[in-house]
């Protein structure tokens, strides 16, 4: 039976960010995932700039960026109802004025092997089956090529996703709302499509779509649409064939374009944030806190907390106190940290499935950018001038 400090469950990029907060600092840490690396995931393949001084932190940044295939510097978005608006990338705080459009598979390889190089133990290809509480600690029981197997741990942290089995199995789930909620997908088109240096966002009815060029000639194309549009429309091939075309940039990219592999979905995108701490345990990145990131952020999301996470265990083991009392500090930091962003998005969230609101508000921005400009900013930079101290 192995033991570890940490046990993390999940190894994107919030699993593999604590892990490395953790690892370089001495903590054992091993790291879990049901699927073999490298492997792809549903994803909207953009690093916003605001990611570039934690990117530095975890000491991937450079690698990132010699790994990406396109510098983004601008934003656009357009309704189906005929408004447009653009709006440079501001500097992000770190001397880039710029995002990446990047693999989420690339990504999450990155991170991982920096994770392994600083000390983590990878067990990928390795399912998650229970979680048991025991003295000092828990134990967790896998399942592998060669059958279920134990660990024990002195700390468990939730990386696995916006359905975590490791809140689910702690109580620490909510119902998940079944109201205009939204169903999300992810397309890989071959075209000649000009999105060079651009991330763009288009509204069609009952969704918008967002495209990120991730190699010579092929498009990102993530999309979210209204479960019920969805429905009413018959299934994916007759909304992309009737109301997605109906944005005359959609329209270009799909009917001009090869799609390549099939459509991966999700369900839901967005559901409420959960608690994110108890004894011993913690949840980072989609297990904490689901937002559906319209503005680009699930990766910044993700990231943060991990940092935090990792930071707050490390303070927790420096006194020698795990207790759910000791890690709120954890769940404030986030709150703290994300508190306007969550806010922005659930504005644009409410906006942007109200195609007869967002539009009078573009061609407003189409002539006076300011308020645009302060939108961006605020989802583009990250506020490092209040750094979090944890006791």
């Amino acid at each position: 039976m192995r033991a570890y400090d940490v046990v993390i469950v999940g190894a994107g990029p919030a699993g593999s960010a604590t892990a490395i907060m953790l690892a370089r600092r001495g903590h054992s840490v091993a790291i879990l995932d049901k699927e073999k690396f490298p492997r792809e995931k549903l994803c909207g393949d953009f690093i916003n700039p605001s990611n570039w001084p934690t990117l530095r932190r975890l000491g991937v940044a450079e690698e990132v960026l010699a790994a990406s295939r396109d510098r983004i510097s601008e934003f656009r978005i357009t309704s189906y109802l005929g408004a447009e608006a653009r709006v440079p990338l501001p500097d992000s705080g770190a001397g880039a004025g710029y995002g990446v459009a990047l693999r989420r598979s690339t990504l999450d390889a990155i991170l991982l092997r920096r994770a392994k190089c600083d000390g983590a133990v990878i067990w990928d290809n390795c399912k998650f089956k229970t979680l048991h509480r025991c003295r000092d600690g828990w134990s967790i029981v896998v399942e592998n090529d060669q059958g279920p197997d134990e660990i024990v741990a002195q700390v468990v942290i939730g990386a696995d996703g916006r359905n975590s089995k490791v809140a689910h199995d702690q109580g620490l789930s909510r119902a998940l709302p079944r109201r205009g909620d939204a169903v999300g997908f992810q397309l890989h088109v071959k075209s000649s499509y000009d999105i060079a240096g651009k991330i763009e966002i288009h509204l069609f009815p009952g969704g918008y779509g967002g495209m990120a060029k991730i190699d010579h000639n092929l498009i990102n194309f993530s999309f979210a649409v209204d479960r019920l549009s969805l429905e009413n429309c018959g299934g994916l091939e007759a909304l992309l064939s009737s109301r997605v075309q109906k944005n005359a940039s959609l329209k270009e990219l799909l009917r001009g374009g090869e799609r390549i592999g099939p459509a991966h979905s999700t369900y839901p995108v967005y559901f409420s944030p959960r608690r994110c701490y108890s004894d011993r345990l913690l949840l980072v990145g989609d297990a904490a806190r689901v937002s559906e990131p319209i503005t680009g952020e699930g990766v910044y999301f993700a990231l943060r907390s991990g940092v935090f996470a990792g930071d707050a265990l490390h303070a927790a083991f420096q006194t020698g106190d795990l207790s759910s009392r000791t890690l709120q500090s954890y769940a404030c930091a986030c709150r703290a940290a994300f508190a306007v962003r969550r806010g922005l998005n659930a504005l644009v969230r409410f906006m942007i499935y109200r195609p007869a609101l967002l539009t009078p508000f573009l061609r407003f921005s189409a002539r006076r950018q300011q308020l645009l400009n302060l939108m961006v900013r605020a989802c583009c930079v990250e506020d490092v001038t209040r750094p979090v101290a944890f006791r």
